[in-house]
């Protein structure tokens, strides 16, 4: 492979701040709570990294909403598990459960929409995808260093964004070596010479015990990352879901970021 120097990618580029989402999963409180912080964050354009459905208690709302929002939709595997009985059955019961409930919630217009949805998406020398760049299509998790190796093998991008695991994380490598590095950080500004691939966390069910919806702004210009947290009212999306009879799981993790 021959390696670039990634920032020279950038420079013919049309420069946008960008407001990356994520795995919303039918949280309607929570995706209400981040377009509110959207609209205060002057971002241009809004990317959305899959899974708009699943899980959660307003899937039809929440597809409406984000179709709304932007045409930058890619599929999520909960949203390929609504139209593909293979994909549902590796599901376990508990999200296999919740599936079987959204598909009943959607309209037909809806359903067909996921089915036309593109499995990554490139932008402003960027790469967006909802689980790995090797394989976008197998759902493989992005979980550690190891991972995130074998994956910056898979994009010539400086960056490549995803979603997925529902734990905000980035991944750091100097171009033309093995070395990876995960950075604790919030806020990130793009260093010549090195890829990354930055997880955006979940908007609708985060999983790094910080119970908040997460989504992240990328300034095309600036070439900084900002990881966003939002509170929304929790309480109001568990008791959605209880009165749709999804299982008490589902909500009960809401409240911990689990």
């Amino acid at each position: 492979m021959v390696y670039l120097k990634y920032l020279d990618l950038f420079k013919a580029g049309y420069k946008v701040r960008y407001a990356l989402i994520s795995d919303v999963h039918a949280n309607l409180a929570a995706l209400q709570a981040v377009i509110e912080e959207i609209e205060h964050q002057d971002c241009g354009r809004v990317i959305c990294l899959g899974d708009v459905v699943g899980y959660g208690p307003r899937p039809q709302r929440c597809l409406d909403i984000t179709r709304t929002l932007t045409d930058h939709i890619i599929l999520g595997n909960h949203d390929v598990a609504i139209f593909n009985t293979p994909e549902e059955l590796s599901f376990n019961p508990i999200a296999r459960n919740a599936i079987v409930w959204t598909r009943s919630q959607l309209s037909e217009s809806n359903i067909s929409y996921l089915q036309q949805l593109p499995y990554t998406i490139t932008f402003d020398r960027c790469l967006g995808v909802h689980a790995s760049p090797c394989s976008p299509q197998s759902w493989d998790y992005i979980t550690g260093r190891f991972d995130a190796l074998r994956n910056f093998n898979c994009f010539s991008q400086p960056v490549s964004f995803a979603g997925h695991t529902h734990s905000p994380v980035v991944f750091q490598r100097r171009a033309g070596k093995h070395k990876v590095r995960v950075l604790e950080t919030d806020h990130l500004k793009i260093e010549q010479g090195f890829q990354y691939i930055i997880n955006i966390g979940s908007v609708g069910q985060p999983r790094d015990r910080d119970p908040r919806a997460a989504f992240g702004i990328w300034d095309s210009e600036q070439l900084v990352y900002e990881l966003v947290r939002v509170d929304y009212d929790i309480s109001l999306t568990q008791s959605q879901m209880q009165k749709a009879g999804l299982p008490r799981f589902l909500s009960d993790r809401l409240e911990h970021g689990v």
